[in-house]
């Protein structure tokens, strides 16, 4: 069996904040609900594992007191780089399974969309409970998509090996924190906004290999899906190249690292 790689994103670094998560204008209500749930001030140490182009770093940061961010990719961070106005985000090129921090350092770690790309998704959170401080939590951010967004960009899974989407799947974060002791403090929290959403272009975009789960499908597999996603628009938007208005959310779970030998 082949060891499955940590998924870097040197890539996507030209495109990647056009492709993800919510639009321009919502950063801002994102990183004031994750410092209220995070319970963040100016004292707070703050570490982000898979920190890219600091979509959740650079408006969070202002929140704290120190800011840190890891990531595999020298070209995602240079993108944070080119875009920081005064914000103090802190930047080590670093794997997230062998942070180069000493234990009981920090005052929460934020975790958005990156469980699901690591080689050692066990390893990453044991090394985050090593590093955060007792009861400090970790702050899980993820997009909840209007449901037929996600039932289009999950059309094409239809035609892809299972055992690779498995490789992938969202799920398994959350299994493997409870399984490792981690105790989810209190209900979801979510950002609700309206935004526009273009059928046709969400296709084109996995033609295009936008998302990493598209990285390693074979041409035939992307033209195939691609297909299966083309029915499905025409048999539910009158013209799919045209926007509609849809409402979404970005989500953050707030978890509780287990307790160490002194309780």
């Amino acid at each position: 069996m082949t060891r499955r790689q940590s998924i870097v994103f040197d890539r996507a670094a030209d495109f990647y904040d056009h492709s993800r998560g919510f639009p321009p204008g919502e950063e801002a209500a994102v990183a004031a609900m994750m410092a209220r749930v995070g319970g963040l001030s100016p004292a707070s140490r703050v570490l982000e594992i898979g920190v890219g182009t600091g979509r959740i770093a650079l408006p969070l940061a202002p929140y704290t007191g120190e800011f840190y961010g890891v990531d595999l990719s020298q070209s995602m961070m240079a993108r944070l780089r080119a875009k920081q106005n005064g914000e103090q985000v802190h930047l080590s090129l670093a794997d997230a399974a062998h942070l180069p921090f000493p234990d009981h350092s920090f005052d929460a770690v934020v975790v958005v969309h990156v469980f699901h790309l690591v080689a050692s998704l066990e390893g990453v959170i044991s090394e985050l409970a090593r590093v955060l401080k007792s009861g400090a939590p970790l702050l899980h951010g993820r997009n909840q998509m209007d449901r037929s967004i996600a039932e289009l960009r999950s059309a094409w899974q239809q035609v892809v090996d299972s055992e690779r989407l498995s490789a992938s799947n969202w799920g398994r974060p959350v299994q493997v924190l409870h399984e490792l002791g981690w105790r989810q403090d209190g209900l979801t929290r979510e950002h609700r906004f309206t935004h526009e959403f273009v059928p046709q272009q969400a296709i084109e975009g996995f033609r295009q290999r936008l998302w990493s789960s598209t990285w390693a499908l074979t041409d035939d597999e992307i033209e195939r899906g691609a297909a299966v996603m083309e029915a499905m628009a025409r048999s539910r938007y009158d013209d799919p190249a045209q926007p509609v208005m849809t409402t979404s959310a970005f989500c953050v779970d707030v978890y509780n690292p287990p307790a160490g030998p002194d309780g």
